[in-house]
């Protein structure tokens, strides 16, 4: 057998692995997080580690590290990121490889936002803060659960703050087929940036760990479809 049509048959095999383990493990990610948001011990149990029954609230809310660093500061940090995509994109000495693979990052980053904020403005779901188990109003609703009589909705699901962290998933997929060694640093700093920004989140009442690892799991599926549309189009 040529040698091209071995390394043809080597890459196909590690292409069928590569879509095999992503939508396995996103399916198998749901399933457990279908079970997670439905149980809500593990998320209550976490937000009642930050809540005070003293002051029926959360104390870190609106602390200078909470709100500026973690809140707004972390956001700009991710902002600045697509800028420099951006800035990678329009730079006239780009070369064709890297800015199609800039392209992808920048349009991913863009859907998973957009997708997490849709997704908030329809929903019943409200924040800890607002649950009448921290202080609030609100009554705790099944994943699909329709809103009640007299409740408002909550509009707190998934959540918006992570999607900035987790939209950098995008960042591995580009890498890979060009720069694989960069593949798993890429991934442990999207992981890690929508991990702190979610545990900022929760330790401001803002989010429950299920909200959290939801927006993972769209952004992870959203850069997926992505990177198969750039394939199927042999754009990367």
């Amino acid at each position: 057998m040529p040698i091209s049509n071995i390394t043809f048959s080597s890459h196909r095999q590690r292409d069928t692995a590569f879509w095999r383990l992503h939508l396995l493990a996103l399916t198998l990610m749901a399933a457990g997080l279908f079970w997670l948001w439905q149980d809500a011990r593990l998320d209550f149990w976490l937000a009642s580690l930050s809540y005070s029954p003293a002051e029926r609230g959360f104390p870190l809310k609106d602390t200078f590290w909470m709100r500026e660093i973690g809140h707004v500061g972390l956001r700009d940090f991710v902002i600045a990121i697509g800028v420099a995509t951006l800035a990678v994109i329009v730079w006239p000495r780009t070369s064709p490889e890297l800015r199609t693979r800039a392209g992808y990052v920048l349009l991913s980053m863009a859907a998973c936002t957009l997708a997490i904020s849709v997704l908030k403005q329809g929903s019943v779901h409200h924040c800890p803060w607002d649950l009448v188990q921290f202080g609030g109003t609100a009554i705790h609703l099944p994943l699909f659960a329709s809103l009640p009589a007299g409740q408002s909705a909550g509009q707190c699901f998934p959540g918006g703050h992570a999607s900035a962290g987790f939209a950098l998933l995008a960042l591995p997929f580009a890498a890979r087929g060009w720069r694989p060694r960069w593949v798993l640093p890429l991934t442990l700093f999207a992981l890690l940036m929508g991990g702190l920004m979610s545990g900022i989140q929760m330790v401001r009442g803002a989010h429950f760990l299920s909200h959290n690892l939801w927006t993972l799991w769209f952004c992870w599926a959203i850069c997926l479809v992505v990177y198969a549309l750039y394939r199927w189009r042999r754009w990367m």
